[in-house]
């Protein structure tokens, strides 16, 4: 861990404001220059969190994000592993495997170019070993439109939804591709979260998915996918720790973070909130099985 990565005491104090939920504390908030909280999270790496944001908010809150992803990558994490993070935000998940395996190689992807600054600082911040690249992976190599999500949860950023918000001009790129020509060798354990992206993702595998050094791969999939005759053997082959089925996993997200939203900006009663949330993700489970033959 670098020196002077440890969170200043300000920081501590305006955290723990924060988690218990304490009247004041975006009004103190508003008296900083700085709006980020540096804190420590449940795997002993340090982030520099912003609580308007939805995921930095759970993180501060809770100490992680998603532990359950790291949870199913850490027994492939050994020293002769070689670990994508797909879609790496912020990197908390690159981060915390540079942590747990300090001796395997770390390569992150992530295309935002705001985000992957974030990630470049914790990664510094860190004092880890990672190989950072400001590339979308997909089926094909040249550029992208990402469209930037710009209310409150920039990991639903997408190359898929332009719905989502303002676009920029990304690098886009094959896996294979990269790993062909040398820029980045092959993963062993990859973590892959692309907001809708995944199919792309893995077409631009190619042979590399049939490669028995390929041993875990955490991701969001679909029926579609399933249902691909290559991408649902692959699927089908891997170990599961754990699967829940999505109508429409953006939507089911999004229907979270207008709850959280709704008590922690307006205040509204967390119960009632929460119900509504999961009417919203009921309905179209509903509206999904009613459709099907």
């Amino acid at each position: 861990m670098k020196p002077g990565a440890h969170p200043p005491l300000g920081d501590r104090v305006l955290a723990a404001y924060f988690r218990r939920n304490w009247r004041g504390f975006w009004r103190l908030m508003s008296f900083r220059e700085k709006k980020s909280l540096r804190a420590r999270s449940l795997y002993g790496s340090f982030f520099e969190l912003h609580p308007q944001e939805y995921i930095d908010a759970i993180v501060l809150r809770e100490g992680y994000y998603e532990a359950e992803v790291i949870e199913a990558l850490r027994p492939y994490l050994r020293t002769e592993a070689v670990f994508w993070d797909v879609g790496a935000n912020i990197g908390l998940h690159t981060v915390t495997a540079a942590r747990l395996a300090p001796q395997a190689q770390i390569v992150a992807f992530e295309p935002s170019p705001a985000t992957f600054a974030r990630l470049a600082g914790h990664v510094r911040l860190n004092g880890c070993a990672a190989d950072l690249q400001p590339i979308a992976l997909g089926d094909r190599d040249g550029s992208a439109t990402l469209y930037i999500n710009t209310g409150g949860n920039a990991g639903m950023s997408s190359i898929m939804h332009p719905e989502t918000g303002p676009g920029t001009s990304v690098r886009l790129a094959r896996a294979d591709t990269l790993v062909s020509a040398g820029t980045v060798p092959a993963p062993t354990v990859m973590k892959l979260d692309v907001e809708g992206a995944e199919e792309g993702v893995l077409r631009g595998f190619g042979e590399l998915l049939e490669r028995p050094s390929l041993q875990a791969v955490v991701f969001e999939t679909t029926a579609e996918l399933l249902a691909d005759p290559k991408l649902g053997a692959f699927a089908a082959g891997l170990p599961y720790a754990r699967s829940t089925f999505f109508v429409d996993e953006s939507k089911d997200r999004q229907a979270l973070i207008d709850a959280y939203d709704a008590v922690v900006l307006n205040g509204a009663d967390p119960v009632g909130e929460l119900d509504f949330a999961v009417q919203t993700v009921q309905e179209m489970l509903d509206e999904y099985w009613a459709s099907q033959p």
